[in-house]
C-alpha cells in the first residue's frame, strides 16, 4: 500500500464552508471518490488498454501466459524496457482565492492506493500528487464560485443589506451568520432527501 498526499491537505475555514454548501459529502470523502479515482483508476485502465500488447508479446516470446492478476500485470508492464511513461498533465484547473489562512487539515493520513495503482499513476501522469492537489483546489474554487454568485444575488435583493464584502472569504463568513443560511445537508434534510 502506498500513499498520495501523505502530509494531508490544508484548507481554510471559508473553503470548508463553501464546500459544505455544495457537497452532500465532506471534501475528504469526495477526494476518495473523485480525484483518487481519476488519478489511479484511469491510468490502470489506459495502460492496460494501450500497452497490454507489450506484455502479451513478451509472454508469447517466453512461451508463457499473462498473469491473471491486475496488480502483477501493471507492475510487469510498467517495468518493460519498451514501456513509455506517459507524463500527462491536467491544466486549466482553477485555484481558489483566499484571504484566510489554510489551517484546517483534511486527509490527515493521506490517500491510500494499492501498489499497482501507484505504479500506474506515476507512469501515466507527469505528477500525480500535484494533480490531486489541483483537483482539490479546483473543487474548492468551483464551490466558492457558486456560493459567492448565489449569495451575492440574494444579498443584492435583500433591502436589509447595505454592503456586500468584495472578498469571497469575508462574504462566506457573512452569509453563514444569516438565520436563513443552510448548507447542502441541511437543505436536503429540509426537503426530505
Amino acid at each position: 500500500m502506498k500513499k498520495f498526499l501523505k502530509d494531508g491537505f490544508f484548507i481554510s475555514r471559508a473553503d470548508r464552508l463553501a464546500v459544505a454548501n455544495d457537497l452532500i459529502e465532506s471534501l475528504e470523502d469526495w477526494a476518495y471518490s473523485g480525484p483518487k479515482h481519476l488519478v489511479t483508476y484511469k491510468p490502470v485502465n489506459q495502460i492496460l488498454k494501450k500497452d497490454l500488447k507489450l506484455l502479451k508479446a513478451k509472454k508469447e516470446g517466453e512461451n508463457k501466459n499473462l498473469p491473471a492478476d491486475l496488480s502483477v500485470c501493471i507492475e510487469e508492464l510498467c517495468s518493460l524496457p519498451e514501456f513509455k511513461k506517459k507524463n500527462l498533465s491536467q491544466s486549466g484547473l482553477l485555484k481558489p482565492k483566499r484571504k484566510q489562512s489554510r489551517d484546517e487539515k483534511i486527509l490527515a493520513n493521506g490517500i491510500d492506493v494499492e501498489d499497482h495503482e501507484y505504479t500506474a499513476a506515476i507512469n501515466y501522469w507527469k505528477d500525480p500528487e500535484e494533480l490531486l492537489i489541483d483537483l482539490l483546489e479546483n473543487k474548492i474554487a468551483r464551490c466558492k464560485e457558486r456560493f459567492v454568485l448565489h449569495w451575492t444575488k440574494i444579498l443584492i435583493a435583500d433591502s436589509n443589506v447595505s454592503e456586500i464584502p468584495t472578498n469571497d472569504d469575508d462574504l462566506i463568513e457573512m452569509v453563514i451568520l444569516r438565520p436563513d443560511y443552510k448548507n447542502r445537508v441541511q437543505r436536503d434534510e429540509e426537503i426530505g432527501i
